[in-house]
């Protein structure tokens, strides 16, 4: 896989993404974009899935992309942290208003 694009979870465990999942719209604009260039992409959504880190990384360890995309909100800056400090053999690319 060429990209993994990832909608960051919003709490650090599987089963506690009690939000209501709205669609990844910027993620998904990528995607689409990205996709028509003929590169392989995925966009994973841990809030729509309930996924928590240990299903971000493990996601991550299965594709074995070699970009990983992924967003960050000001409420799950030390999770995308701890998602991003484990070591992958992909370049990260971290995106958001709490990037700034």
């Amino acid at each position: 896989m060429d990209i993994l694009l990832i909608n960051s979870p919003l709490f650090e465990a599987t089963g506690t993404q009690r939000e209501d999942s709205l669609p990844p719209l910027g993620l998904g604009y990528l995607a689409t974009a990205v996709r028509q260039e003929g590169l392989d992409i995925e966009l994973f959504d841990a809030v729509a899935v309930d996924c928590g880190i240990a299903g971000v990384v493990s996601k991550i360890q299965s594709d074995r992309p070699k970009f990983i995309g992924i967003n960050v909100f000001s409420t799950n800056l030390d999770i995308v942290q701890q998602i991003v400090t484990v070591t992958f053999d992909a370049h990260v690319i971290i995106g958001g208003l709490a990037v700034s």
